[in-house]
């Protein structure tokens, strides 16, 4: 069973996101500073082979300049953090969202009363929240959606950079810690995001319950409507965010199956692909 997010610190993930991601950025620099060292002329001009290791992507098309490599290195750290900052906006607006339900499920908890006139309330207030969730949804989506474009095809990189040989510590360490910070990550939004339809789902646990002498019609519409009308963070209407969803992207993207007799043309079509999408992927994270 997959477990929801803490209840006793919500906040914990968002932090913890935050946190991997600067030490994430800077085992990125360290380990392009250690692989530099390799390089002749690295003495006479360390910062110059240590950018160039880690954005070859960039200077393959373009010659090194000291201009081009701070605007490169300065885009590239404005994206860095533009993309978690997109990840913590994604579990922030989740978790609000989610406090509102979790405040008619409070109130079913207490409820002590079962006339009509509180059923009307709760099912009107479950109905004003479902207009302000799909109000959300509408400036939302798209930020949604691109951000697991994003992160999916980070994972999908990282899972191909698992065949490359790494040399020294340093660059293991590296590789272990960032793949499974992005595992974590896209876990972690996702599972913020899934917290939402979870949390709206849960009135039926009460209304199931309320005994046949005081069932109502006020009851009836609003099992209606949970059942018809589900509650929950959409990448633009291309797939809801449930703990279905988290899943099956866990089965499909963080352990894929495989084969013993691995497609060499598929390596060496994917050796061949351009550079140009990591540029794409740097600015990607700019624009959003």
């Amino acid at each position: 069973m997959i477990a929801t997010p803490s209840r006793t610190d919500p906040l914990e993930g968002p932090k913890g996101l935050l946190f991997g991601e600067n030490v994430e950025h800077m085992f990125f620099i360290l380990n392009a500073s250690y692989q530099a060292r390799s390089c002749e002329g690295y003495e006479e001009e360390p910062v110059k082979y240590a950018l160039g290791v880690s954005f070859p992507n960039y200077f393959t098309l373009i010659k090194y300049t000291p201009w081009a490599a701070a605007i490169i290195k300065f885009s590239n750290t404005i994206a860095t953090f533009t993309w978690i900052f997109t990840d913590l906006f994604i579990t922030l607006i989740s978790l609000a969202l989610t406090a509102r339900f979790k405040q008619i499920v409070k109130r079913l908890e207490n409820n002590k009363v079962m006339h009509e006139k509180f059923w009307r309330e709760i099912r009107q207030d479950y109905h004003k929240l479902y207009h302000l969730s799909k109000t959300v949804e509408k400036h939302f989506a798209i930020l949604v959606f691109v951000s697991y474009v994003h992160n999916i095809y980070f994972l999908c990189i990282q899972l191909y950079n698992s065949i490359r040989e790494r040399k020294g510590v340093i660059e293991s360490i590296y590789f272990f810690y960032s793949f499974g910070f992005l595992v974590l990550r896209l876990l972690v939004v996702s599972l913020y995001a899934a917290w939402l339809n979870d949390e709206a789902k849960k009135p039926l646990e009460y209304l199931y319950s309320v005994p046949t002498e005081h069932y109502c019609t006020e009851i009836s519409r609003l099992i209606e409507q949970i059942c018809t009308s589900p509650i929950a963070i959409t990448g633009s209407g291309f797939f809801l965010v449930t703990k279905n969803f988290v899943l099956q992207v866990s089965l499909n993207k963080v352990f894929p199956q495989t084969s013993d007799s691995f497609d060499k043309s598929a390596i060496f079509y994917a050796k061949k692909l351009p550079l140009i999408f990591h540029i794409y992927a740097d600015l990607l994270g700019i624009l959003i």
